[in-house]
């Protein structure tokens, strides 16, 4: 077996195995990627305003978290197109 029929068959395992995943393609991924993304900042958020005070930013820190990424997460969820 040559080289070139390894990879050949290499690949088609590989084929077989990682396939990709139906949200992905059909673009309803970037929900969870938002839903993190607002996460991270609004975890950030709540630490940097516990660290220097702001009442402010620990309120605008847990609605980011709990309502706008949860919204998030619940649009990912939500009916198939």
């Amino acid at each position: 077996m040559t080289t070139v029929d390894r990879l050949q068959l290499l690949r088609q395992d590989l084929a077989q195995v990682y396939r990709p995943q139906r949200e992905w393609i059909e673009g309803r991924g970037l929900w969870t990627v938002v839903s993190h993304f607002l996460c991270g900042i609004g975890a950030g958020a709540w630490l940097l305003s516990a660290l220097f005070e702001v009442p402010l930013g620990l309120w605008l820190g847990i609605v980011c978290v709990g309502v706008c990424s949860g919204l998030a997460h619940l649009a990912f969820l939500g009916p198939a197109r």
